[in-house]
């Protein structure tokens, strides 16, 4: 079994050495590494110092991202070989840098300046594996991953380089490469333009033919009860939590994995050890899996002033909210309104506010949420919808959306009655263990 581990976000020493206490060396692993905000903070101080030509203080910023550098090693490793080995490939690639520095700046220049961060953050990390006693070896991603010239994954080119190139280390237990860094069809160092470090990780774990990716659970504003500690979802399941506005994943991160079968792996905890939801083909077969909320929604109910017909009254109220880009989470209509769970700022609203209320009578209500249940629920199985919403017969409901999913019933509600809601159906729905709930 392969495993794709994503690891984001590493601000300090103690989660380094946790996530590498929770990767196992008996397993083959690809580690895609993002550049330690600590260190990208340093090389982005570095470019705007290059480019406002300022070369004493960019000098004084690069003895500053060496010292920094210093500091990982002297928490992670002792004085020894291998950290006078550690220091020497870290002095490389700032040197690296250091002439960058005295060229001409450019944009090229600037993804050059940025791209040894991942490196440097990779050796830093490799290392400290090796001090643990896990085998392992860097790879530049630029040696294989790379854009077409429609600024997406060349696939074919990847799995190509990506054969010859683990022909190199057939017997090594854990590689590590750097999260987006890509040459682009001009062979230019670049960076992944969409899909964040999931999709890279996840774009990985397909030319790898990895079985998971193991990522962080990213929705602080999501409260999420749980059947057991480890909660699976199929494919159709997730997709639908993204379409609710509940960021689990991108989009593109789904559609890939299912595609090639791998499983995606979402850990709350930052050690990657604690409670995860899994997404993959499996289906456990239970009617409903996780219930999930969104804080934060807008409540808009529009009444048509009849200066439309009904379908020209449904486009124009389209078009407005395509203008402004808000994410509709629901939307319900009849002939003459329309009523639409959204996300906007206030400053949105009252934009939209002014085009709007030509064509109609405008109603909003903000401080509301929308509660998603989420499972294999199966309509033709009569009753089931009805039993969920009589667990919110007291408190009154906004919207209710169904149907168009078999994985989905979503209920608009006071941001007040939230927590009420999320209670009542663990108390109805029996199957929640102890009524369980996390928070993401």
């Amino acid at each position: 079994m392969m495993k794709v581990y994503n690891l984001e976000n590493i601000q300090s020493v103690a989660i380094l050495r946790r996530l590498v206490k929770a990767i196992q060396s008996d397993e083959r692993s690809i580690i895609v590494v993002d550049t330690f905000p600590s260190i990208a903070k340093r090389l982005q101080n570095i470019s705007i110092s290059l480019f406002h030509m300022d070369a004493e203080k960019t000098m004084e910023q690069l003895e500053n991202l060496g010292d920094h550098c210093s500091d990982w090693l002297d928490n992670l490793l002792p004085f020894g070989a291998l950290r006078t080995e550690a220091n020497k490939k870290l002095k490389e690639h700032i040197d690296q840098i250091t002439c960058l520095c005295d060229e001409a700046p450019n944009l090229i220049d600037d993804h050059e300046i940025m791209a040894h961060g991942g490196m440097i953050s990779s050796i830093i990390l490799s290392y400290y594996l090796t001090e643990c006693k896990k085998m392992n070896s860097v790879l530049d991603s630029c040696h294989f991953m790379r854009l077409g010239s429609d600024r997406k994954p060349d696939m074919e080119y990847i799995k190509k380089d990506v054969e010859e190139l683990m022909k190199d280390c057939p017997d090594v237990p854990i590689l590590i490469t750097q999260s987006r860094l890509c040459k682009n069809v001009y062979n230019e160092t670049d960076f992944f333009p969409q899909g964040g470090n999931e999709y890279y990780a996840t774009v990985i774990g397909a030319v790898f033919h990895a079985d998971e990716v193991v990522s962080t659970l990213h929705s602080n504003d999501i409260c999420f009860y749980g059947i057991e500690e480890t909660r699976t979802l199929t494919f159709g399941e997730a997709q639908n939590f993204v379409d609710s506005g509940i960021k689990l994943v991108p989009p593109a991160c789904l559609s890939l994995a299912r595609s090639t079968g791998m499983s995606i792996v979402l850990m709350k905890a930052p050690d990657m050890t604690e409670e995860q939801l899994r997404i993959s083909t499996k289906n456990t077969g239970q009617e409903i899996k996780a219930v999930a909320s969104r804080k934060g929604v807008v409540y808009i109910k529009l009444r048509s002033l009849g200066i439309l017909t009904s379908y020209l009254f449904i486009g124009k109220i389209s078009d407005i909210f395509e203008k402004y880009m808000v994410p509709v989470y629901l939307m319900t209509s009849s002939n003459v309104s329309i009523s639409l769970a959204v996300e906007c700022s206030k400053d949105t609203l009252r934009l939209m506010h002014r085009e709007l209320r030509k064509y109609a009578e405008i109603g909003v209500e903000t401080e509301m949420s929308v509660i998603s249940i989420i499972g294999n629920l199966k309509w033709e199985h009569a009753g089931l919808e009805s039993k969920i919403i009589e667990t919110f017969k007291e408190m009154p409901i906004y919207m209710i959306s169904y149907g168009s999913s078999n994985h989905n019933v979503s209920i608009l509600v006071r941001e007040q009655d939230r927590e009420k809601a999320l209670v009542s159906l663990a108390n109805v729905f029996v199957f929640f263990k102890n009524h369980h709930i996390s928070t993401f």
